[in-house]
C-alpha cells in the first residue's frame, strides 16, 4: 500500500523546480513504456515496477514509477551504497545482544560472534538480515547517524520519493520510497566494481556458532536463476515492527542484469515483480580478494 505522501516537501515524483523528475512522462500513476519497446505480457500485477537502462538511466517501462510504497528491506540497497564507501571491508565487526534480538528477517549474528564489514555487506542484501543492518549502523558511528546519511545520499541523487526511517526497512510512519529511485540507487551499485560484486554474490558461509557448523546462505531472488546473464539483485518482504520472522515470498525485489538479457526484462518483471530493476552494459565482474570458499 502506498505510505501517506509526505507532509514537507515537493509533490510525488517533483523536482524543487516543478518538474517531474525523470521527465514528464513519468507523472503517472499507470503504466509508461519508451517508444519502440516490446509489448508487456498479460499477467503483471504488481502495483509499481520500472526497468531501466543501467548505462543511460533511460526508463523502458513503469508502472507508478514515482508511487511512495513502504520499500521494506529493497532500503537496503541504500545502506549499501551509503555505508560501501565510509566503511573499510577488511574491520572486523563485533556483533551484539541487540544485533542478535532485532526484530523481522536476520541472518543469525550471535552476541561477541566477529564478523568481516565485507561479509556483512554480502548477507545485508542476500538474506535481509536486519541484525547486519543493525550492525553496519552501529560500527557507522549509529543508527540515527547512518538514518541521516541514507536521506542524504537519497538526496545528493534526485530520489525525491525516498524518506529514510530505519536502515534495515522496517516500516515506520512516514518511511517511503518508489520503483524510480530504487533504480537510481542500483544504477549507482552497479556502477562501482565493489558494490557489484557484493549484489552478484549467491552463496555465503557465516561463521559457526560454538560447537556448531558453518552456516551457508544462498540467494532467494528467482530471477536469476530464471533470466538468462548476469544478474545483481535485492529481494525484500514487507516487515512491520513486531511481526515474527519466518519465510514467505518475496513481496518487493530490486535487481539489475546485463544487456543481453534486455528481451527478457518483461518476463522478469511478471515473475518476481520488482519495483526497481535496471539494465546495462555487461560489465567483467572484478578480481576479489574475499576469502576462499566464503563466497560464490
Amino acid at each position: 500500500t502506498p505510505t501517506v505522501p509526505h507532509a514537507a516537501g515537493p509533490p510525488q515524483g517533483s523536482a524543487a523546480d516543478g518538474s517531474t523528475v525523470g521527465g514528464e512522462g513519468l507523472d503517472t500513476r499507470g503504466v509508461v513504456t519508451a517508444e519502440g519497446a516490446p509489448p508487456l505480457p498479460e499477467g503483471i500485477d504488481a502495483h509499481g515496477w520500472l526497468v531501466a537502462d543501467a548505462g543511460t538511466g533511460q526508463v523502458l517501462g513503469a508502472r507508478d514509477p514515482h508511487g511512495r510504497y513502504y520499500p521494506a528491506s529493497t532500503i537496503k540497497t541504500l545502506t549499501l551504497l551509503t555505508l560501501a564507501p565510509q566503511l573499510d571491508p577488511a574491520q572486523v565487526v563485533v556483533a551484539t545482544a541487540e544485533d542478535e534480538a532485532i526484530e523481522g528477517s536476520r541472518v543469525g549474528l550471535v552476541r561477541d560472534g566477529q564478523y568481516p564489514v565485507d561479509l556483512l555487506f554480502r548477507a545485508l542484501v542476500m538474506q535481509s538480515g536486519n541484525d547486519v543492518a543493525n550492525a553496519l549502523a552501529r560500527v557507522a558511528g549509529g543508527v540515527a547517524p547512518t538514518v541521516a546519511a541514507m536521506n542524504a545520499t537519497a538526496a545528493r541523487l534526485g530520489a525525491s520519493d525516498t524518506v529514510v526511517g530505519t536502515p534495515s526497512g522496517l516500516d515506520v510512519a512516514g518511511q517511503s520510497s518508489s520503483p524510480y529511485d530504487l533504480a537510481l540507487f542500483l544504477r549507482e551499485l552497479v556502477a562501482d566494481p565493489y558494490t557489484l560484486d557484493v549484489l552478484q554474490t549467491r552463496i555465503a558461509q557465516m561463521p559457526p556458532r560454538p560447537g556448531t557448523r558453518a552456516t551457508r546462505s544462498s540467494r532467494r531472488t528467482r530471477c536469476w536463476r530464471t533470466t538468462p546473464g548476469r544478474w545483481a539483485a535485492r529481494p525484500a518482504s514487507p516487515t512491520p515492527p513486531g511481526t515474527p520472522s519466518w519465510p514467505r515470498p518475496s513481496a518487493t525485489a530490486a535487481g539489475w542484469w546485463s544487456a543481453s538479457c534486455r528481451p527478457n526484462a518483461a518476463r522478469c518483471t511478471s515473475r518476481s515483480r520488482p519495483p526497481g530493476c535496471s539494465t546495462g552494459a555487461s560489465r567483467p565482474r572484478p578480481r576479489s580478494t574475499r576469502p576462499a570458499g566464503w563466497f560464490d
